[in-house]
């Protein structure tokens, strides 16, 4: 079928009700197909399926790998096919943390320990533990090696998101 046919919003808005296995199917017929399903939203969509997603922001993951296999973005293997758009390669990366993941290829490492559970709250970069014994709150970053960065006394009545940012700052 020639999908020059079709109007390119009609041929997306059919795409996005295609699961994985449909898309990479589609991308294999020919150059042409895969152009077509090479679009942000097909694959933005794509990624909210699969992964937590968070609050819908594009950033590749730049952490480097620090397990094997690492993930690197496939070399083109001919000059007529066009780049992979952005969010095709977010789910490429998604994807392969999952699968190393999955497969327990990561590394795991304490970063305190704790004499009780304890609610532990995270956000992207930062980790935030409460200390019973101390009335304070001690913040880590994860980006890299993990670290202490602040302690901040038991003073706040509820965290949440907003703590995070003032922490960011300071």
């Amino acid at each position: 079928m020639d999908i020059s046919l079709l109007p390119e919003e009609v041929f997306i808005e059919i795409a996005l009700y295609l699961d994985l296995d449909d898309l990479l199917a589609c991308c294999s017929v020919s150059a042409g197909w895969r152009d077509a399903i090479n679009q942000n939203k097909i694959w933005f969509r794509q990624c909210l399926r699969r992964s937590a997603l968070k609050f819908n922001k594009f950033e590749l993951i730049d952490t480097p790998n620090r397990v094997q296999p690492g993930f690197h973005f496939p070399a083109p293997t001919c000059d007529t096919l066009s780049d992979l758009c952005p969010w095709r390669k977010r789910f490429m990366q998604e994807a392969h943390l999952s699968r190393n993941w999955r497969y327990g290829r990561y590394i795991s490492r304490r970063i305190m320990r704790l004499q009780e559970p304890s609610l532990i709250e995270c956000d992207e970069n930062l980790v935030l533990v409460p200390n019973v014994e101390m009335r304070d709150f001690t913040v880590f970053s994860i980006e890299g090696e993990p670290r202490e960065i602040d302690r901040v006394p038991y003073s706040l009545s509820h965290v949440s998101s907003d703590f995070f940012k003032l922490c960011q700052n300071t």
